[in-house]
This record gives structure tokens, sequence and C-alpha cells, in this order.
């Protein structure tokens, strides 16, 4: 696959393929899903998950103003900082209501986390490097996962991205979206 035009949208991080991080997601959501006391995570009360299961998993979370740009830039809903979910007022108001994108930003966040991505530089001082090395696409990687598991995809036979939006409940079509192309172009859909 040609990168070459490829404009980074993280920080270079060491290297991994889908499989890699298929592999971390995988061995992460039954701990995830025991300790929140359900079956799937369309399931999880993100208030308790949040606030008691969070701290579980090493995870401090700070809840902070929505101006504030303390550590986490004036744009970005959220960051993991260290072992500290810092979460704007609004996302986390969207996290305990279920919206569709907040979800996947707080599962985007335990990606970094998993993954064990630091932040080390601002923005501005991005490297040319390749997607697979990238901590942002790792972590949209890492959310897909964990929101829309491969093993139910391939289980219900599911086969479009209206069917993969329908059944996980809690992501936005764009983010079925992109994880069917993902899956399209991995060969790993019927």
């Amino acid at each position: 696959m040609d990168y070459s035009e490829y404009e980074p949208k993280g920080f270079k991080v060491k290297p991994m393929s889908t499989l890699g991080i298929r592999s971390i997601a995988v061995s992460v959501m039954p701990i995830i899903l025991e300790l929140a006391k359900v079956k799937e995570v369309k399931q999880i009360n993100f208030e308790d998950f949040l606030e008691r299961v969070l701290p579980l998993l090493g995870i401090e979370l700070d809840v902070i103003p929505d101006n504030s740009t303390d550590d986490i830039g004036e744009k970005a809903p959220a960051a993991m900082v260290d072992s500290v979910l810092k979460v704007k007022d609004a996302c986390y108001a969207g996290m305990n209501r279920r919206n569709p994108r907040d979800i996947f930003t707080l599962f985007h966040e335990l990606g970094h986390y998993f993954l064990g991505h630091t932040r080390r530089y601002t923005r501005d001082e991005l490297t040319k490097h390749k997607p697979y090395e990238d901590s942002e696409c790792q972590a949209n990687a890492f959310a897909g996962e964990c929101l829309m598991p491969l093993e139910i995809i391939k289980a219900k036979n599911l086969k479009n991205v209206v069917e993969i939006h329908h059944e996980f409940g809690i992501v936005s079509f764009d983010a079925a979206w992109v994880r069917y192309k993902k899956l399209q172009r991995l060969g790993e859909l019927s």
C-alpha cells in the first residue's frame, strides 16, 4: 500500500498491525465487561463505568471544564494523560447519555492507554510516519475493535454497514461505515 500521501493525525508510536491491535482489544474487553457486569459493550451503564470501573482498570477520571485547555488542547473532548482520563464536561455528559461520538471517544482514549501510548510532544511537532505508526489511527482501530467486535459481526453474519450500525447501537453510522470498509478491505467480511 502506498502511504506517501498520508498526513499524520497523531504521534509516531511503535508500529502495530490491525491483528496486533485486535489481539489487545480482544484480551481487554472480557475484563472490561466483567468489571462492568454486562455481557456486551452496548449494555454498559457509562456513568457507573466512568466512576467505578475506570479506577479498577488503573485509570483516574478528571472531568474538566469545556473551555479548559489543561493538557488536552482547545478542541479535544478528552485525552489520556499517563493514567488519567481527562474529559471535558460536555463529553462526560455525552458519555452518560450514551452519545455514540462520546462513547467512541472513551474507547479511543482507552486505546491510547491499553496500547501504551504516551504523550510526549505537542501536535506542532508531528513527524512524518505511516498510519500503522500513528497513535490516533491505532486508538481509532482499538475503539472499533472494542465497540464492533469482528467475532460478533461474523457470528451474526452482518453483511453491511446498516446491519453493523443497528447491531451495536452505541456507535455512529460513520464509525460503523469506517469499520465496515476496513473489514471489507482486509477481506474479513463474507
